[in-house]
């Protein structure tokens, strides 16, 4: 598992939603008589107001988007130290709304909200010294700056924490710490950490109890469509402990993540039949797998031309006709 790159992935889902601490006009989706009030308060000189205005500027609610006019709303609101005006420049620089990415510049607001106790800043800093964007790489900075926003509750950070720990897992008081942090996020059904929690309980496979809470962690996402918990459950059904073997159940899920199209799944599924795993060898449905897996996975194309051969030409035929079939559902469930 490559826990670093798991660090990238935070910065594609946390919200630059903070900015609006709305009115009841807001609240109501008003946000025409929102921006008329944040607009008054705001030359006034009030800084939540600015910032307020400057985030329906920045999505175009109410008032036309207009990156520059946020901006300027923004600065102006973060001169009087509203640290939520501080995280949504961190936010535009991060992701180079309406001007180039500017990562230094991310840094230097994320670092002033950060240390004014925003939690939202505070991982975001965290996320970027990890990475060494905008700044020297530092993980044990990241760590601190991880630490304090885990400890305010936010569950990526408190997710980020426990991959840190993680890495140092050699001292077993660091991955009880990351555990602990890990259930603390999966309590705000923090997706990623409730796998990582899983995945953790799986690699202690001697502990039948662990194992049972992997499975039922497993189980939880797989019911939300989490395309990876579906096929590790699909996995487990059929190569797990001999009293939990259910070959129906693992066929199920694995089925349930490659119509997903998880070309990972499919790759497994591919092989399961045709080597007549949890029932008979089927080569149509192996081959048909395969080359749906192979797409995306050069040895599924390579696993494909071992089966072919062993087909005829009717039995190729119909896998043909198979892939599509299965290729066309998989593009209904995408446009659903």
């Amino acid at each position: 598992m490559n826990l670093k790159l798991i660090l990238i992935y935070l910065i594609t889902i946390a919200s630059f939603c903070r900015a609006d601490s709305a009115s009841d006009d807001y609240k109501n989706g008003d946000y025409e008589s929102a921006a008329l009030r944040y607009q008054i308060q705001a030359e006034a000189g009030d800084a939540r107001s600015q910032n307020n205005l400057g985030a329906l500027y920045l999505r175009g609610k109410g008032v036309p988007q207009n990156y520059q006019k946020a901006y300027e709303l923004f600065l102006k609101s973060a001169g009087e130290n509203f640290k939520g005006a501080m995280f949504n420049l961190g936010i535009m620089n991060l992701r180079g709304y309406g001007r180039a990415k500017n990562y230094p510049e991310a840094v230097t607001w994320f670092r002033q909200g950060a240390e004014l106790g925003d939690s939202e800043a505070q991982f975001f800093l965290g996320v970027l010294l990890s990475k060494g964007l905008g700044v020297q790489a530092d993980l044990a900075k990241a760590k601190q700056w991880f630490s304090k926003s885990a400890d305010s509750g936010l569950a990526a950070a408190q997710f980020n924490l426990a991959i840190i720990l993680l890495r140092d897992s050699e001292h077993r008081s660091n991955r009880v710490d990351a555990l602990d942090w890990l259930k603390k996020a999966d309590d705000q059904e923090y997706e990623m950490a409730t796998f990582q929690l899983a995945t953790e309980y799986l690699r202690n496979s001697e502990n039948q109890l662990d194992r049972e809470k992997a499975s039922q962690l497993m189980l939880k996402l797989a019911k939300k469509g989490h395309v990876r918990a579906q096929m590790q459950l699909g996995l487990l059904y059929l190569f797990g402990d001999a009293q939990d073997l259910n070959s129906e159940e693992g066929f199920f899920w694995l089925k349930e993540s490659a119509m997903q199209d998880f070309a990972p799944a499919q790759h497994n599924l591919g092989a399961m039949y045709a080597q007549g795993i949890g029932g008979e060898s089927n080569l149509k449905r192996a081959y048909a797998w395969l080359k749906i897996a192979s797409t995306s996975i050069a040895q599924a194309e390579v696993d494909s031309l071992i089966i072919r051969e062993k087909m005829s030409e009717n039995e190729l035929r119909s896998a043909e006709m198979l892939i599509d079939e299965i290729t066309a559902k998989i593009a209904n469930g995408k446009e659903l």
